[in-house]
C-alpha cells in the first residue's frame, strides 16, 4: 500500500514536471507552474478548491533558486503574508488548516460568488529568482459553507383560541444543507412578531456534515434562519417567519386581528417586546404582575404566583416554556405571553 502510494506522488511530479516543460518555451515568463497538487489530484491554477487538504505548489524549472511568498487578501483589500511550508527544491505548501481560524472569518475579506453560492478567499503565490523574476498566481479558495438552502418545510401545530397562541409542542421541521459545514446555528426570534427584529436573540447549534434536518417548536410570528459554520467560516441562510407557512385561514384571520389591534385592548391576549427580561435563570417584570403562570412543553402547569415583579426558573429542567402573565394595572383582561428558552 506505502509502495503504490509513493508510486502515486511520482508519477504526478513526474505530470507536473512534464506539463510544466511543455509550457517553458512557449511560456519563459511563468515561473510556476499553472498546476496544483492536492492529494493524489492534480488541478489547474484556476479551479476553485474547497478541500482545506494541503496545496502543493511547484516552479516550471524545480531548481531555479529564488524566494516564495504566500498572501492572503484581507478586508482592507490588502495582501498580507501567509505561512507556507517549503517541501523540497522549487516545491512548497499551503495548509489551510494551519492558518488560525479566527483570521479566516474576521480578517481575511470574503468574496462572495453567486454562481458557488459561497465565498471566495483571494490566495497569492508569488515566486522572485536570484535574477529578481517575479511571477505570481492567484488561487481561489473556496474554504468557507456554501450558503444554507432550506427545503422540506411543514409545520404541525395547534392553536390555542383562548390564548391566541400555537401551543407548546408544535413541529417546525426542514432539512437545511450547506456544503463544507461541520455545525449548524438555528437563530430563533420571540414570537407573535410581523416583522423581523432588529436582533434575533435565541440560538441553538445542531452537529452536522453538510446537512441537518431541524425541528423546532415555533409559535406563530417567529422569524428564523440557519448559519452554517467551519473552521474558515460562516454563512447565514434566507429568513423565513413561521406565520408564512400556517395555511388555516381562520388562524390566519385571528393573527391579523390581533395585528390591527395596536394597543392590545380586549380580550385578545398580545406581545409586549420590553415587558420582560429573562437572563436564562430568572425572569424579571418592570412591575407588579397580578398573576403569571408558567407552561411546560406538555402543556402542564407548573408554576403559579401572583403580586411578583419576579420568577427564579433556575431549577428547572431545561427546555422551552410558554409564560402567561398580567400587569396589576393591565385593564381590558389584556393577557401577555412569551416563549422563553432554560438551558
Amino acid at each position: 500500500m506505502k509502495q503504490g502510494y509513493h508510486e502515486t506522488k511520482l508519477s504526478i511530479l513526474c505530470l507536473i514536471v512534464a506539463l510544466a516543460g511543455s509550457f517553458q518555451m512557449s511560456h519563459a515568463e511563468n515561473l510556476i507552474s499553472d498546476y496544483v497538487i492536492q492529494g493524489v489530484g492534480v488541478y489547474p491554477s484556476t479551479h476553485v478548491f474547497t478541500d482545506p487538504a494541503p496545496l502543493r505548489f511547484s516552479l516550471n524549472d524545480i531548481s531555479m533558486q529564488g524566494e516564495w511568498s504566500f498572501s492572503l487578501l484581507m478586508n482592507d483589500d490588502t495582501y498580507m503574508d501567509a505561512a507556507f511550508t517549503p517541501v523540497e527544491s522549487g516545491i512548497c505548501e499551503f495548509r489551510p488548516l494551519e492558518i488560525p481560524s479566527s483570521r479566516w472569518k474576521w480578517e481575511t475579506k470574503p468574496i462572495f460568488d453567486d454562481s458557488l453560492n459561497r465565498d471566495i478567499f483571494m490566495l497569492r503565490v508569488s515566486f522572485t529568482s536570484e535574477d529578481g523574476t517575479t511571477d505570481s498566481e492567484d488561487i481561489r479558495l473556496g474554504l468557507s459553507p456554501a450558503r444554507p438552502v432550506i427545503n422540506e418545510i411543514s409545520y404541525t401545530y395547534t392553536y390555542n383560541w383562548e390564548l391566541n397562541c400555537i401551543e407548546l409542542g408544535a413541529c417546525f421541521s426542514f432539512k437545511v444543507k450547506a456544503d463544507g459545514s461541520d455545525k449548524f446555528v438555528l437563530h430563533f426570534s420571540d414570537p407573535f412578531l410581523y416583522e423581523p427584529p432588529y436582533l434575533i436573540r435565541f440560538s441553538r447549534d445542531y452537529k452536522g456534515q453538510n446537512e441537518v434536518v431541524i425541528n423546532h417548536d415555533a409559535d406563530w410570528g417567529e422569524f428564523i434562519f440557519v448559519t452554517a459554520t467551519n473552521h474558515f467560516g460562516y454563512e447565514d441562510s434566507e429568513i423565513l417567519c413561521s406565520t408564512n407557512f400556517i395555511t388555516d385561514q381562520a388562524i390566519l384571520a385571528r393573527i391579523a386581528e390581533i395585528k390591527d389591534m395596536e394597543t392590545g385592548v380586549g380580550e385578545v391576549g398580545y406581545y409586549k417586546p420590553d415587558s420582560y427580561r429573562w437572563d436564562g435563570s430568572v425572569l424579571t417584570f418592570p412591575d407588579i404582575v397580578s398573576s403569571v403562570n408558567v407552561v411546560d412543553m406538555g402543556g402542564r402547569e407548573i408554576l403559579s404566583a401572583s403580586d411578583v415583579e419576579s420568577l427564579n426558573l433556575s431549577s428547572f429542567a431545561n427546555g422551552i416554556y410558554m409564560v402567561v402573565y398580567k400587569f396589576e394595572n393591565q385593564k381590558n383582561g389584556v393577557i401577555n405571553r412569551i416563549k422563553i428558552m432554560k438551558k
